[in-house]
């Protein structure tokens, strides 16, 4: 959910993503913690970027890279997810996770416009990157349960 908190600001390019994970896939199983931790890492520094340099080319050029690297952390997740679950509840648990998180989607959508509409788009990125950097954080402390 916190991720969903973030992905809330905007919507980036995947295609050349979804190429990178296609050719990397069985390296990014392999050191699924790694990569799940450094994608939200870039993805903060990305923001933050975003945050110190306002200038539009710069803002199209963090948002092709989130793009990008947001999708190298969906295949470690997806094998996590399928490995931590019993095989008869996967189809249902499966079932639960996306409609939560499309409403969790929904909600903090309204929220992260409310944010930005109340305190400007810079405080919405702001947040975006402490969200980000706190779930890394939380990855990293509990990396003994991930693998």
């Amino acid at each position: 959910m916190i991720e969903t908190f973030t992905n809330t600001i905007w919507v980036s390019s995947i295609i050349l993503g979804g190429l990178i994970v296609y050719r990397r896939a069985d390296a990014l199983v392999t050191r699924k913690v790694f990569a799940i931790i450094s994608v939200l890492l870039l993805t903060a520094l990305f923001n933050i970027v975003i945050l110190k340099i306002p200038v539009p080319s710069v803002f199209l050029a963090c948002s092709v890279l989130i793009g990008i690297v947001s999708q190298l952390k969906e295949v470690p997740e997806a094998v996590l997810y399928q490995e931590s679950v019993a095989k008869g509840l996967l189809v249902d648990l499966s079932s639960v996770f996306e409609v939560s998180s499309t409403l969790s989607f929904a909600g903090l959508l309204f929220l992260m416009s409310w944010v930005t509409e109340s305190f400007g788009i810079g405080v919405s990125f702001g947040l975006a990157s402490v969200s980000l950097l706190v779930e890394a954080s939380l990855a990293f402390k509990y990396r003994k349960y991930l693998t």
